[in-house]
């Protein structure tokens, strides 16, 4: 990430242009975890988001007394410029998706269910470079419910970007006119923008119902459309790609009348994704494992080595009989893949491991890890990364999971979530956990680590 910036010439602090070397770093030498780590935990005592505001506020006014102080801590302005690109990872894409149930889709549990979300399932796709930051979702939501909890559940958690999937409930009510929508949708809008956050508009998805509802459904589509346009706001339509040109859901993309399946999350997510590429900033503000950055992780061994080379990440427990487990070296994830091999649809197969003290109840940690499929048939591929409260038996308290029913080419999608440890809690164990499919999937660079 930091390598691809720089290439591009990425001013330094004092005017420069930082040039790659041959194997593609930064000449001069990246800041170590150590001193990244004196920044993050200074005497300031500067949060990742601080930093960030902090850097970016100080590189703006070159030659100030607290820019000159922040750059006296590095030997080279080069250094300078790479703690600028990893300033420039950590904010830009953080979001916030907006909507009801086919934005949140957990059923009240409000962790990530990737599987039937088209939000969550673009931040996946994405490799967090649409970066989840929440799921402000709410099942039966209407839009004027949506406005009356949007400074609580939006505009507080200073989110750099909006996704809004909005209208469905409204659409399937007499009660609501067209105009009466895009005057309370205008007031949503404005309130996001007006705020200095970035917003994505979404259509809404067909709607399987009267003739009627479903041209009110085409007509909210195309007035947003509209609306977005003369914002100059970016606009994702799903609704044509996940329509059978007559109103009705395609074949396979829902599960009832107004709600996504498996598979058509995962097309109108990967929709969503690849449309707002060309806006937004290419790198994601997620540090994974081995990554510059990547300071305060609570795993052993995140970089999966296997030392003792009996083809099983050392100090990670392996659970199951479903299938074979093995490492795979890889320069670019800095570590090793560990990878699954299942020759059965039936049973699990599970990897995990007990984190280090220093927890309490009341911190919020980040979870992440990279996952991949090398093949895949046709079969349902299921893969769970939970956090898990191991006081006396395994309780899941946040989980998210990467849903797929083919191959997906062997891309990179990372998961990525945010829980807050349970009161009482003594022990925590993260548990990668896979069920359900035949063939190959690889993950890497796992992280477990504090925020707040």
């Amino acid at each position: 990430m930091i390598a691809a910036f720089a290439a591009a010439g990425a001013p330094s602090a004092v005017g420069k242009t930082v040039k790659p070397s041959t194997a593609g770093e930064v000449i001069g030498g990246a800041p170590t975890d150590a001193e990244i780590a004196a920044l993050l935990a200074g005497p300031r005592s500067l949060s990742r988001t601080a930093l960030t505001t902090t850097i970016a506020d100080q590189v703006s006014t070159e030659g100030s007394p607290a820019n000159e102080a922040l750059i006296s801590g590095f030997a080279t302005s080069e250094a300078f410029a790479a703690v600028q690109v990893f300033a420039h990872r950590l904010n830009g894409n953080w979001t916030i998706g907006l909507g009801d149930s086919n934005t949140d889709d957990t059923f009240g549990t409000k962790t990530p269910a990737v599987q039937t979300s088209p939000f969550e399932q673009a931040c996946v796709l994405s490799g967090q470079v649409i970066a989840r930051l929440d799921n402000a979702g709410v099942g039966g939501d209407k839009l004027e419910n949506m406005l009356a909890r949007l400074h609580a559940e939006v505009l507080s958690k200073r989110p750099d970007r909006v996704i809004f999937m909005g209208g469905t409930n409204n659409i399937t009510s007499s009660l609501y006119s067209l105009g009466a929508m895009l005057a309370t949708t205008r007031k949503i809008w404005d309130k996001i923008t007006g705020h200095g956050i970035a917003l994505a508009i979404v259509s809404v998805p067909p709607i399987t119902s009267s003739d009627t509802v479903m041209q009110k459904t085409k007509d909210w589509n195309t007035l947003q459309a509209a609306e977005a346009a003369k914002r100059g706001i970016p606009y994702v339509d799903i609704y044509t790609p996940l329509s059978n040109g007559a109103g009705n859901w395609a074949a396979g993309m829902n599960r009832d009348a107004l709600h996504f399946s498996a598979e058509g999350a995962m097309r109108a997510g990967g929709i969503i994704a690849s449309t707002l590429a060309s806006y937004w900033k290419p790198q994601s503000p997620v540090i994974l494992a081995g990554e510059m950055g990547d300071v305060g992780n609570q795993l052993v061994n995140p970089r999966l080595a296997d030392i003792n080379t009996d083809g099983r990440p050392d100090s990670w427990n392996v659970l199951g009989t479903s299938g074979t487990i093995g490492v795979i070296a890889d320069p670019s994830v800095n570590g090793n893949w560990v990878r699954l091999t299942r020759t059965t649809a039936s049973g699990t197969y599970a990897t995990s491991q007990v984190l280090k003290s220093g927890f309490m109840p009341g911190q919020t940690f980040e979870i992440a890890v990279k996952v991949k499929l090398a093949k895949s048939n046709p079969l349902t591929w299921t893969f769970y990364l939970n956090m898990s409260d191991a006081r006396s038996a395994q309780t899941g308290i946040w989980r998210t999971a990467a849903f797929w029913t083919t191959d997906n080419g062997g891309k990179e999608m990372v998961l990525y979530g945010r829980v807050k440890i349970p009161a009482n809690t003594t022990r925590l164990e993260l548990v990668m956990h896979t069920s359900a499919g035949l063939g190959t999937i690889d993950w890497s660079q796992p992280v477990v680590r504090r925020i707040a």
